[in-house]
């Protein structure tokens, strides 16, 4: 069934204030925003922008942890016609620097934490004319967040006319190799996404929304499922600053009664893991009144899913996502779930594809790479038409990722195209190894890279990070996977390390341990 969507975000914010007005929206730090006081923010802070005078589509950069300013600087930029860009706070002054330079960027907004890069920006030939500081400041250069504000009526905004394919966010994402890219995400892309994934996953749903918000709102998935899904379904956002410390943001759910529960596959592991004696599990019930749990981001191993599940007897589906389809592409819901897949997409968002090399489409059952095509697809990358037309053919989205299709509609993932190796030219998918690796009770975590071999072209190599006092030998483990693998798919070398490496996201940095095995093995050929 078709849904009707509002025209662009303005319209979404209105009329998700007119239906919730004095409902609590956020609570940050003991604070409590109701959705009408969150949207006259909102509207003071875009007649602000309209008051600098900037052209139409003027780009605003947003560098800072999460807090209240974030959202309102969001919403604010898109709605006064601007274009908003928020950066990964994990990068480095150089890779903002580029981002600031390839957008053409205007305003920068950043909060205390990186005066420093905001000093480093300035000092740099850019086409940043304002800075704004969300914290106090001594620094004469920038301007005040509340001071910008302070005297603006919120009634002294003027919308503009949007229409629903203007680019209301450009997401830079990172890319295996070169330069990162700007997905631009028009207000269509994103409302629908949000509309599709509520009316798919909350139809059910009778409860008031309670939500947590820890995870990066950088993050297109964060700020997707944690903030314009949430205020679509009339919630209430507990935000966190950071995932860290995970005690805090564990005394938070408890605090605020938190029922639904959105993370990666660390966060569930990491709860998995804690330590409650059976006796006391049925009163976790009473402690988490969690009715649900998505996992995204990264593949949830099945020990993990299992080990969650028993304990805290919730569900958790999971779902698949990349920034090019705004995010969210899939989930599994209560009544449509099936292990080891990322669910089925939303009915009437989007048109989905199992393709072959020459992307030809390939019957349900054959892996090949993931097609999307719909509402939510992605204009193009920003400034690139060449990567652009490397991803997006007649209006399919080209993924890059592997996976099958079944005849219910689930989709399973497989691998990236990027990571499979090719051994005497055969297909090997690392994710394969990884989650068999991962059944063998002394692994806590396992990655499989590929590396050049003289014979084969090239050979699997696993980095293994086993549980605190348990033991594993490589010679194990070879006899651990050929019961299950075949024997071309068998990693010929193992190397043990006290804790895989993962950015803050939780997302495991694949790129960075495959660097550090080819140095390793450099340095044995020297020997």
């Amino acid at each position: 069934m078709e849904i009707k969507l509002t025209p662009n975000l303005y319209e979404f914010l209105k009329i998700n204030t007119e239906k919730n007005k004095n409902k609590p929206f956020l609570k940050f730090k003991g604070h409590k925003l109701s959705y009408q006081d969150f949207f006259e923010q909102i509207l003071k802070l875009a007649a602000f922008f309209q008051s600098l005078k900037f052209e139409k589509n003027f780009k605003v950069g947003l560098l800072t942890q999460n807090r209240p300013e974030f959202i309102t600087v969001y919403f604010a930029s898109i709605i006064s016609g601007a274009n908003i860009i928020p950066i990964n706070y994990f990068l480095n002054h150089e890779e903002i620097e580029y981002i600031v330079n390839n957008s053409g960027m205007k305003c920068f907004c950043f909060s205390k934490d990186f005066e420093k890069t905001a000093l480093y920006l300035f000092e740099k030939k850019n086409e940043i004319k304002t800075f704004i500081a969300f914290d106090p400041t001594e620094n004469q250069k920038f301007l005040n967040y509340a001071s910008c504000i302070k005297e603006i009526p919120a009634d002294s905004f003027h919308p503009v006319p949007i229409l629903p394919e203007h680019t209301a966010s450009i997401i830079y994402t990172s890319g295996t190799t070169g330069n990162p890219k700007g997905a631009m995400l028009s207000h269509e892309n994103l409302i629908s996404d949000a509309v599709y994934f509520c009316r798919h996953y909350f139809d059910h749903y009778k409860h008031h929304i309670r939500y947590i918000a820890f995870l990066p709102l950088f993050h297109s998935f964060s700020f997707m499922v944690g903030i314009i899904c949430m205020m679509e379904l009339g919630a209430t956002v507990s935000l966190m600053e950071s995932i860290l410390p995970f005690d805090k943001v564990i005394k938070t759910m408890l605090k605020d009664r938190i029922n639904i529960l959105v993370g990666i596959p660390q966060v569930f592991r990491v709860l998995s893991e804690k330590k409650v004696p059976a006796i006391a599990r049925p009163l976790l019930k009473l402690l988490f009144p969690i009715k649900s749990c998505i996992s995204g981001g990264a593949p949830l191993g099945i020990e993990v899913l299992a080990e969650f599940e028993k304990k805290f007897r919730i569900p958790i589906h999971e779902g698949y996502g990349l920034t090019e389809a705004s995010p969210i592409v899939s989930v599994n819901d209560k009544y449509h779930h099936k292990h080891g897949s990322v669910g089925r997409v939303p009915k009437g968002l989007m048109e989905i594809k199992i393709v072959d090399e020459n992307r030809k489409t390939l019957p349900n059952g054959k892996e090949g790479e993931i097609a999307l095509k719909g509402k939510n697809i992605m204009k193009g990358y920003f400034n690139n038409p060449e990567e652009t037309e490397k991803v997006l053919q007649d209006g399919w989205l080209y993924t890059g990722d592997i996976g099958i299709l079944d005849d219910e509609g689930f989709i399973t993932i497989v691998d990236r195209k990027k990571n499979i190796i090719i051994s005497n030219g055969m297909n090997i998918y690392p994710a394969e190894i990884e989650t068999v690796l991962r059944k063998h009770p002394s692994i806590r975590e396992a990655v499989v890279v590929g590396v050049p071999d003289k014979h084969h072209g090239e050979t699997p190599f696993a980095v293994i990070e086993l549980y605190p006092e348990k033991k594993a030998s490589a010679l194990e483990l070879k006899q651990f996977l050929m019961k299950q693998e075949a024997r071309y798919k068998i990693p010929k070398y193992y190397d043990f390390w006290n804790e895989i490496p993962r950015n803050q996201t939780g997302k495991i940095l694949k790129r960075e341990i495959r660097k550090t095995v080819l140095e390793k093995m450099k340095l044995k050929d020297k020997k």
